[in-house]
């Protein structure tokens, strides 16, 4: 009769890579779409989706909801500035569901914010944490609609250069 809550990740990419020609793994919106690029290292070729500074660019990803899953929903954006390594970057994560016989076509919950600062270097990995993602009117086994955007209006987004989004780990609760 015990429950027993775990955390439990899931890494959700952004895009990938066939040679040099990029590939969005989330869905791109008809307007203001971030852009799927490939970043080739000497030894290391992944696909990343770009935000350009001064362009309020998105993309969305659906996401079931475990039918274990509690209420609580953290994420971890994992991003890398593509130039000099400077400045503030402002991301966004907003969520919708869709319950099972309900419109496939939700309204977004208001977005969950995070100003991160670019590491001192180029190319350098960033993680910016959300903790407690608004999921208002989300349940178990529904299906999340998640949508990232860079709000490079806002005042806290200093940074003039491009933000390569690498990937989102949601981490999960679910009830065992």
């Amino acid at each position: 009769g015990n429950a027993l809550t775990i955390p439990v990740r899931h890494w959700l990419p952004a895009a990938g890579c066939v040679n040099a020609t990029a590939g969005s793994i989330w869905d791109l919106p008809t307007s203001s779409p971030a852009v799927a690029a490939c970043r080739t290292g000497t030894n290391t070729q992944k696909g990343v989706l770009r935000f350009a500074d001064g362009s309020n660019l998105s993309a969305q990803i659906t996401y079931k909801l475990p039918s274990t899953w509690t209420g609580a929903v953290d994420a971890n954006i994992e991003w890398q500035d593509d130039n000099t390594g400077s400045g503030d970057v402002v991301w966004q994560l907003a969520t919708a569901c869709v319950a099972d016989a309900a419109s496939d076509d939700p309204s977004f919950n208001t977005a969950s914010t995070v100003t991160d600062t670019s590491k001192a270097f180029a190319n350098q990995r960033n993680t910016a944490t959300i903790t407690g993602l608004t999921m208002t009117g989300c349940d178990a086994g529904e299906m999340l609609y998640l949508k990232i955007s860079r709000d490079s209006g806002h005042a806290s987004d200093n940074s003039t250069e491009t933000a390569d989004l690498v990937g989102v780990e949601l981490v999960v609760r679910e009830a065992l």
